[in-house]
């Protein structure tokens, strides 16, 4: 007998799915929240026929302070700007009667203490509190967007541990997208003719083709990551971004040794996990490890650093840095900025597993429609010996280059908290 599937919606961009389980999921198109069609068909004749009395709008108003308490480690966290904006929408004057009456609605849902249940509400008990301010939202359209921009204050969001995997289905007859769980695993099986509309980008320049799977990166979650070989993008990708911050401080010559050690034998990821990779006696001794290793040597001309240092344009595009996978970090702009740092040793260790786990490997591998010769591995390291050769910094005014500094560092920080805001 096969398993019954739920008919889904999307609160924000209607797209439809069926899921095989009740559960909090999120759309894989734009990332906002579903719930099930019936409950959704029943929120928006609520909305459609939003009326409230002034002692509707007078609670919501007394409850204010308490709805942010109450938002505080729930999902209400993820939509704290909107519901800060209804608030702003509520107070005005001057808002149409009819995106004010939805306001007060969906924030006498989320205020309202749960001994008291007004008749403005009928749609109490269809959908969690978040769920109910995305769907007012949607239906006030742009008359919040005012309210937004006034709105300084962002809040950032608990990423879901789930791992979302995306299957894009070449030959499937039928344009319905569903998703299914298993264990840890979101898997979306996603029409190929909709593969432009998912709001996740890939992680380099590859195609997306038909009959592939994706991983969305749990760091990043608008990046997407080929499962095949997965482990390599993820190092390409996290070696290219430090080549990228290397070239913006004006490096000479780069050279370095990378090794890669990889199994999908569950005896030996033991003894990989207890040894540094550069002990390669230990690991010569297990013998279905795949050991690799790599040397090359880049030189890099020589530019007017005095301008080219202000060209801080690459750091809207970092996206390992401020995380422990980096192979750089702010130390280096401060040696180099502030000591004339003229070479230094990078060496970086990074376990792959501290990106996506063991056991998201495994079901992955099980539950996906993978062909055997895609290469994604149980357990797998890396690690990098890097000598850096920066040119002198002498003939640049040192007052320059504390402007420069700073001017780096704010908008290193301004990039922070656009990724926080974006997970």
């Amino acid at each position: 007998m096969g398993v019954k599937k739920l008919k889904y919606i999307c609160i924000n961009c209607n797209e439809e799915f069926e899921i095989n389980r009740s559960q909090l999921t999120m759309c894989p198109y734009c990332n906002c929240e579903t719930i099930e069609k019936n409950k959704y068909d029943k929120m928006k004749q609520s909305f459609d026929e939003a009326n409230y009395s002034e002692e509707d709008f007078n609670m919501v108003l007394d409850e204010e302070s308490r709805v942010y308490e109450k938002a505080e480690g729930t999902p209400l966290e993820r939509v704290m700007e909107d519901i800060k904006a209804m608030y702003e929408l509520i107070k005005d004057p001057r808002a149409g009667l009819k995106a004010k009456a939805i306001a007060v609605v969906a924030l006498l849902y989320v205020a309202n203490p749960i001994d008291i249940i007004p008749d403005a509400l009928p749609i109490f008990g269809l959908v969690d509190d978040a769920g109910i301010v995305m769907f007012a939202v949607k239906s006030i359209g742009d008359a919040l967007n005012q309210y937004k921009e006034q709105i300084k204050e962002k809040l950032k969001v608990k990423r879901n541990n789930t791992t979302v995997v995306y299957q894009l289905k070449q030959n499937s007859n039928e344009n319905q997208t569903t998703g299914k769980y298993k264990k840890n695993l979101l898997i979306w099986d996603i029409p190929v003719s909709k593969k432009n509309n998912l709001y996740a980008n890939l992680i380099s320049g590859k195609i997306i083709n038909g009959n592939e799977v994706y991983l969305l990166n749990n760091y990043i979650n608008t990046c997407l990551i080929p499962v095949n070989n997965f482990d390599k993008y993820i190092s390409d990708s996290i070696f290219n971004e430090a080549i990228v911050v290397f070239k913006a401080l004006g490096v000479k010559r780069i050279v370095y040794t990378k090794k890669t050690m990889t199994t999908s034998n569950k005896r030996d990821i033991k003894e990989l996990r207890a040894h540094n990779i550069a002990d390669l006696e230990i690991c010569l001794t297990l013998d279905d490890t795949l050991k690799e290793e790599f040397t090359d040597e880049s030189v890099f001309e020589k530019t007017d650093l005095s301008h080219s240092l202000q060209n801080t344009e690459f750091i809207d595009k970092l996206v390992w840095y401020f995380s422990e996978s980096s192979i750089v970090d702010e130390s280096v702009f401060r040696e180099r900025f502030e000591n004339g740092l003229l070479s230094k040793k990078i060496l970086k260790e990074l376990d792959y597993t501290s990106i996506l786990d063991i056991n998201d490997r495994f079901d992955i591998k099980k539950y996906c429609d993978i062909n055997y010769n895609e290469n994604i591995s149980l357990y797998s390291k890396v690690s990098w010996n890097i000598e850096v050769e920066y040119y002198s910094l002498s003939d640049i005014d040192s007052e320059k280059l504390k402007f420069i500094y700073n001017k780096i560092i704010h908008r290193m920080e301004k990039r922070k908290n656009e990724l926080i805001q974006d997970n």
